[in-house]
Order: structure tokens, then C-alpha cells, then sequence
């Protein structure tokens, strides 16, 4: 990660989150499946953003409920930026 891309991510949102009305009580299977895979891994409640909104599922169903495009424009000079499908975020402190 570049510095521009740091601080384009502290201009913009620390914690990006999509519409109230996407998401409300969506409950997505993949990031339930991760989520309980984090846990198995016994890491510290202490390394994650206690913010769930700012956990982000990026399977195929939650990207096109969000109407996510697939790259985006990030960084100064601008370069694309794509999306980690098949991931889950889980935002840490």
C-alpha cells in the first residue's frame, strides 16, 4: 500500500460501509462462514474494530446487492483499485 492510498482512505472513510437501506438485516452465509472461521483462530477481540459495519463481505451476492463496481479509482496519481472478491474484511483497530 502506497502513502496516497492511505491517506485517500483517511479523506475519504476510515470505515467504508454501503447504504443503510442495502444491508439492514441481510444476513450473508459466506460472512457468517468467515466470521466463524475467525474466531476458530483464537486472535485477540482486542486486534478488530468493534464497528461490525465496518466488516464488508465481498462474494458475488453481497457485491451486486451493493451495486459495487469492479474497480475504482484510488491514489494520487489515480490507479485502478479492485475489489477483493471472494474476501471477507474484517476492519482491525
Amino acid at each position: 500500500m502506497e502513502k496516497a492510498d492511505m491517506v485517500d482512505g483517511i479523506k475519504e472513510s476510515v470505515c467504508w460501509t454501503p447504504p443503510p437501506e442495502v444491508h439492514p438485516n441481510k444476513t450473508c452465509e459466506y460472512q457468517a462462514l468467515c466470521s466463524r472461521f475467525k474466531d476458530l483462530l483464537t486472535l485477540p477481540d482486542g486486534y478488530f474494530n468493534e464497528d461490525s459495519k465496518c466488516n464488508l463481505c465481498y462474494c458475488e451476492s453481497c457485491h451486486k446487492l451493493r451495486g459495487d463496481e469492479a474497480y475504482y479509482k484510488r491514489g494520487e496519481p489515480p490507479r485502478d483499485y479492485a475489489l477483493p472478491f471472494g474476501w471477507c474484511r474484517f476492519a482491525l483497530r
